[in-house]
């Protein structure tokens, strides 16, 4: 499994408004087989955000850069806020300790 973590400032009384920006980005790229799994992160108190998209393989990650980066540039600048930074990781553990969170 692949990951891509992303994260931004956010205007802090935008918040709410980002996590329905990241939603849509969400929903577009499911659009590309091979993805596994998709969180927002929001920090309430200092505007921060994290995007973490997991991908089947690393063929799954790559395939789906350029729209990830199109998508999350326009999810930031709908809520006046910015992409910080950008990384892909292998994931060499995951582990689910409680089912039907």
């Amino acid at each position: 499994m692949f990951a891509r973590v992303a994260t931004y400032d956010v205007p802090a009384n935008q918040l709410d408004d980002a996590v329905r920006h990241f939603q849509e980005a969400i929903r577009e790229i499911t659009q590309i087989e091979g993805l596994a799994e998709a969180y927002v992160l929001v920090g309430r108190d200092d505007g921060r955000a994290l995007t973490m998209t997991t991908w089947a393989s690393q063929y799954a990650l790559e395939s789906s850069r350029d729209l990830a980066s199109r998508l999350r540039r326009a999810a930031a600048k709908e809520v006046d806020g910015s992409v910080v930074s950008v990384a892909e990781y292998e994931v060499a553990l995951h582990e689910v300790v409680a089912e039907g969170m």
